[in-house]
C-alpha cells in the first residue's frame, strides 16, 4: 500500500491544487496530519503551501531523480510505448528523444527485432538499443546530464548522419 503522502502527491499531479479539509476527509485523518504531509512535500520541493491547501510545484517533476521517474506510471508508459511501436515499420529511420516513456519504446523496439535506424539523444535508450544487431543507433553529440541521462547540444542534433527521418517520438515532463 502506498504511503498517504505519495497518494496526496498523485492527487496534486492530477488536480494541481489540493484542499486540506478535503484531503483530511478523503484519508480519514486530521487536518493537522494533512498539514504535516503537505509540509513534507514542500520541504522536498514538490509543493507550495497556499491558504487552506497546497499547489503542486511544476518545476518539481524536473527535480525528481531519473531512477524514481522511470518507475512512476510504468503501466501507462508501456501502453503508450506499445501504441507508438505500432507506427514503426522495418527499414525506417526514427528519432527517439529522451524520456522515461520513450525509453519503454526503445525496450520494445529492441525486443521486436525489426531492422531500423534510431537517432537518439537519450543515453539509456541508446544503450538499450545496442543489444540488437538489427538496429543502427546514432547518438547526438553533447553534454550528458545525470538528471536526465540525455545529451544536450546547442546546435541542431539531427544532422547529416541520420539521413531522412521517417518518424519522431518525443516525451514530455510533468
Amino acid at each position: 500500500m502506498k504511503k498517504r503522502i505519495d497518494k496526496i502527491y498523485e492527487i496534486m499531479e492530477l488536480e494541481i491544487q489540493v484542499n486540506i479539509e478535503n484531503l483530511a476527509k478523503r484519508f480519514n485523518v486530521s487536518e493537522i496530519t494533512i498539514r504535516r504531509d503537505l509540509k513534507k512535500l514542500e520541504k522536498r520541493g514538490l509543493a507550495t503551501s497556499i491558504l487552506h491547501g497546497a499547489t503542486i510545484n511544476r518545476e518539481s517533476t524536473f527535480r525528481i531523480p531519473y531512477a524514481e521517474r522511470i518507475k512512476k506510471n510504468i503501466y501507462e508508459k508501456k501502453i503508450i510505448a506499445r501504441k507508438a511501436l505500432s507506427y514503426i515499420k522495418p527499414e525506417e529511420t526514427i528519432v527517439i528523444c529522451s524520456g522515461t516513456t520513450t525509453y519503454q519504446l526503445a525496450k520494445l523496439i529492441r525486443s521486436n527485432g525489426m531492422k531500423i535506424r534510431v537517432f537518439t539523444n537519450a543515453l539509456d535508450s541508446a544503450m538499450e538499443l545496442t543489444y540488437s544487431d538489427n538496429i543502427t543507433t546514432i547518438m547526438a553529440g553533447g553534454i550528458i546530464t545525470d538528471a536526465y541521462t540525455v545529451e544536450i547540444n546547442k546546435g541542431n542534433n539531427i544532422d547529416s548522419r541520420t539521413g531522412p527521418i521517417d518518424k519522431m517520438f518525443i516525451g514530455g515532463d510533468g
